[in-house]
């Protein structure tokens, strides 16, 4: 077991990095289809315009059907590995962070309660294991995408490509608004279930002095507000996250509209030239 968790992050990328090259190989196969299905789909357009279109309109079908499945298999391919990779990850760490916990001496027990340390031992590694696997995968497949789209943008259009970055300027500040807002609540999330886990801990290994007093009545009560105060952070966390991603698709799907409305309005004014 390393000093700190980012020392295991590079740890376990030393451990898996041919599977995360193949994965990076993946992704950038990926791309590059997905890039490429457009640019075959604008080719033959320019040739329905030259009149030849319609006499090898099975094979431009056959092209983009087989293009557009082998980005799909490699798509597949791609999250396969990352997440494999992520789920071993986690489970390496659970089980040298249990080696190490069962090596501590009792102060490290009287400085830590037992509720936060599930607590931690069920979000904290499961956030790991996220920033193994999607962490990784999705700012990869983000850059790598952005390379060649702008590319092929800016040799259609270079009005349209300026339109298209319209989000990459306004999204950044949203998802760090959004982030941070995340980031707070799923710490008063965390701090709630060590709570009712730190009670339920100390009621059972105290349970004779509970009933010995006639302090159920006490507990229970107290047992209720940390349920119903995990409950109501759950509720606003994924609500949250489940406005926040279907937001950003909105947003996606108003840049292609507009990116549509404009280059009807740029085809407009060229043919009027």
């Amino acid at each position: 077991m390393t000093s700190s968790l980012f020392a295991e992050m590079f740890l376990i990328l030393k451990r898996y990095r041919y599977r995360y090259l193949l994965a990076l190989c993946s992704v950038i196969a990926a791309n590059i289809l997905l890039v490429t299905n457009p640019l075959i789909f604008r080719h033959a357009l320019a040739q329905k315009l030259e009149g030849s279109f319609f006499d090898s309109i099975w094979s431009w079908g056959a092209l983009l059907l087989f293009v557009a499945t082998l980005g799909a298999l490699f798509r597949y391919w791609m999250r396969l590995l990352f997440i494999a990779i992520s789920r071993e990850a986690e489970r390496d760490l659970r089980e040298r962070l249990f080696l190490r916990i069962q090596a501590q001496a009792q102060p490290f027990y009287d400085r830590y309660s037992i509720g936060d340390l599930m607590s931690r031992f069920t979000n904290d590694v499961a956030v790991y294991r996220e920033v193994l696997g999607p962490g990784i995968m999705y700012p990869t497949f983000f850059i790598t995408l952005v390379i060649p789209v702008l590319i092929a943008l800016f040799s259609i259009s270079a009005r349209l490509a300026l339109i298209a970055l319209l989000p990459i300027v306004i999204l950044p500040p949203l998802m760090l608004l959004a982030r941070a807002l995340v980031f707070r609540t799923s710490v008063e999330v965390q701090t709630a279930l060590g709570g009712m886990s730190t009670l339920a801990q100390e009621s059972l290994s105290g349970i004779r002095l509970i009933k010995a007093y006639g302090r159920e009545g006490t507990f229970s009560l107290r047992f209720r507000e940390l349920c119903v105060s995990f409950f109501r952070l759950s509720i606003r966390l994924v609500a949250i996250t489940g406005l926040f991603f279907p937001f950003l698709s909105v947003i996606g799907r108003l840049v292609t509209v507009v990116l549509i409305v404009a280059a009807a309005f740029f085809s407009g004014l060229t043919s009027a030239d």
